[in-house]
């Protein structure tokens, strides 16, 4: 077969073309054809075909900023995040927030006469948003010379960073959860806990080891207490009459342990009460291979609070005129973006098994 040669002429007229049609990139990068590839892709494609690189200028940079966000944002909906099972998401409107609410409410009395108004116990939990980011480098170079396949791997893991990022936050709240005060001025998981006619209360506990029936015994004697607990007036706290909604976080380690415990209809000839009793999440960032947590999720109120500033966007910096970066290094910025943070909510809806 004989070879196709790209003339010096051919090779113009090409270029001259994928100039032209690079005026309907913001337009083409957002089209998709039959096998998901984006029309910029399309073109870049069609480019490396005949040996020709993109020309790098303000219309190739808006498509290139369009197919890396289109990218980043299939990566990102594509992930189901663990931290909205365990916490109230509020919106914050500034630098932080007050949360004065997290004080018990006075329980339901006969109204006879006036209405006693009660005010709420004191509360001062203040929680201070934080900034958040990361951000991959694309060479101008590798524009140039159609090798934007290789970054599409880096902006799907931005997007999954991003996405997963609160995760991680949440598990690091948690775990210092032992050391850090909450709205009672008490260490979230702590066995000190007291709310005046509450007596003395607990959702730290130490566990008796880490095999099936030590960890069934455990969550067995962590359930009941989480049930027993007492609100400022000396009634229960948790007030559902069924079933509770519970979800436990283990680390890998215990990933068998509560599989089995979760599913199995019985363990060692008997019938296992605890099958569909809990659901389960294992938590990659828990480096503790012994400890685990019990969450009750059956209310709107949640133990943790997830307060949103500003949402994860994808943000391009490419302008040479407002970026060193861009004109000193040759190259363009690309990042995820968001505001947030994350705090202690409900105590009592949180316990702590302690193995270590």
């Amino acid at each position: 077969m004989k070879q196709f040669k790209v003339t010096p002429r051919l090779r113009t007229l090409i270029l001259v073309a994928m100039t032209m049609l690079m005026v309907t990139l913001p337009a083409l990068a957002s089209t998709q054809n039959e096998n998901g590839s984006s029309g910029y892709e399309w073109l870049i494609g069609l480019g490396s075909l005949f040996g020709v690189g993109l020309v790098v200028n303000a219309s190739t940079l808006v498509g290139l900023q369009k197919n890396f966000r289109a990218i980043f944002q299939e990566a990102y909906d594509a992930i189901e995040p663990q931290w909205p099972q365990v916490c109230m998401e509020t919106q914050s409107e500034g630098a932080d927030e007050n949360y004065q609410w997290l004080g018990e409410v006075p329980g339901m009395r006969e109204w006879l006469g006036d209405k006693e108004i009660k005010g709420l116990a004191g509360v001062n939990y203040i929680l201070q948003n934080k900034d958040w980011e990361s951000t991959i480098e694309v060479k101008r170079k590798d524009i140039e010379d159609d090798r934007l396949g290789i970054y599409k791997p880096k902006i799907i893991s931005l997007a999954e960073e991003g996405r997963r990022h609160p995760d991680e936050l949440l598990t690091s709240v948690r775990v210092a959860g032992t050391s850090t005060t909450c709205y009672d001025g008490k260490n979230f998981y702590a066995t000190n806990h007291v709310m005046r006619k509450s007596g003395s209360l607990s959702n730290l506990h130490t566990g008796t080891g880490i095999t099936l029936a030590q960890v069934t015994a455990d969550l067995k004697t962590a359930r009941a207490k989480m049930r027993n607990l007492k609100n400022d007036q000396g009634k229960p706290f948790i007030k559902s009459l069924g079933k509770l909604k519970l979800l436990v976080t283990a680390p890998p380690d215990l990933e068998g342990v509560f599989e089995e415990l979760s599913n199995a209809t019985t363990i060692s000839n008997t019938t296992n009460v605890l099958k569909g009793a809990f659901d389960y999440n294992i938590n990659p960032y828990l480096t503790d291979a012994n400890d685990w947590y019990l969450d009750f999720v059956g209310s709107a109120i949640r133990p943790f609070v997830f307060q949103t500033r500003k949402k994860p966007i994808f943000v391009a910096m490419e302008d040479p005129n407002n970026s060193d970066t861009v004109f000193k290094k040759g190259s363009f910025l690309y990042s995820v973006e968001a505001r947030y943070n994350c705090g202690y909510g409900m105590w009592q809806f949180s316990h702590k098994i302690s193995n270590s």
